[in-house]
């Protein structure tokens, strides 16, 4: 699992230091150690840190699935620095599929850092650890979907539909009627999800002697 550091800035440098702090809920203690908390008090030297209000990712995900009900949770853009956590977590989870689609999947060999810079990549992190990513790169009429990956512990429980639907936010947002995305031909499952939620097939393309499914869905302005 991949720890993403803290963003930069005054009162990140305080929780920097602060290697472990105890977050009071219905009198119990629980250790964490995650850079998304921001609201907290020293007490007695250790650092008590209430849950922040949920935010509507989250309200979304817990309204699907009570797993997501009382978890520290948050979904935001990636830093620069984190490009290597962010990498390193794709990596892991698409070099399970190299056998399938008989190639080194494309979002292994991204520029993370750049994408970062450019483009908009929101993680996912429960517990200050990451569980998944979007990668929506930026084109002149629409966002594409390049790449959305969900640690496999976390599958199956509606986070990678959130995301989806967190595309399609940003999207609309943006000021975009689009948004594209591709997968490969063997991903079955996939095709099946993004068929169901509104995505047409508009072409295929070959790449290094695969298929991939480049998929469009129209978008409400008030999605």
């Amino acid at each position: 699992m991949e720890e993403l550091s803290s963003v930069e800035g005054p009162e990140t440098h305080q929780r920097d230091r602060i290697r472990r702090t105890v977050w009071e809920r219905s009198k119990i203690y629980r250790l964490v150690a995650s850079p998304l908390l921001s609201n907290f008090a020293i007490q007695d030297g250790l650092t008590v840190v209430h849950p922040p209000p949920p935010q509507p990712f989250q309200q979304l995900l817990a309204a699907q699935n009570p797993f997501w009900r009382d978890r520290l949770l948050a979904i935001r853009l990636a830093e620069p620095a984190e490009a290597p956590a962010v990498k390193s977590f794709i990596c892991s989870i698409f070099k399970a599929f190299i056998s399938q689609i008989g190639r080194i999947p494309r979002s292994m060999l991204a520029d993370y850092a750049q994408m970062i810079q450019r483009d908009r990549v929101w993680v996912v992190v429960e517990d200050g650890q990451l569980i998944a990513v979007l990668v929506l790169a930026r084109e002149p009429a629409h966002y594409h979907i390049k790449t959305l990956a969900v640690r496999s512990d976390r599958r199956g429980k509606g986070l990678g539909r959130a995301l989806l639907r967190h595309a399609e936010v940003q999207s609309t947002e943006g000021g975009y009627r689009e948004i594209w995305l591709h997968t490969n031909a063997t991903m079955t499952r996939n095709l099946q999800l993004y068929r169901s939620i509104g995505y047409r097939e508009r072409y295929r393309e070959t790449y290094q002697g695969s298929e991939s499914i480049y998929m469009c869905k129209e978008l409400s302005r008030a999605p």
